[in-house]
């Protein structure tokens, strides 16, 4: 799974970032890895602002409880 987000940061496929996830079920923001798969070039920007997809990396037993919380599963 991963996610696609908008970045003004300057990143490359094949990078791994690092993300906070936060939300109402979530009392502390949840730290997630991710790889870079692809980035939008000039068609995927919105006001400019570059598109990524990002998929996650493997996480942890603790992460993958934190992430279900936050979406409510």
């Amino acid at each position: 799974g991963g996610a696609c987000v908008w970045s003004e940061a300057r990143l490359e496929v094949g990078q791994e970032v690092s993300l906070r996830l936060s939300g109402a079920r979530q009392p502390q923001p949840l730290e997630v890895s991710a790889l870079v798969a692809w980035a939008g070039g000039r068609s995927g920007r919105i006001s400019g602002i570059p598109r990524y997809g990002l998929q996650w990396m493997p996480p942890s037993e603790t992460s993958r409880a934190g992430v279900r919380r936050l979406i409510g599963l």
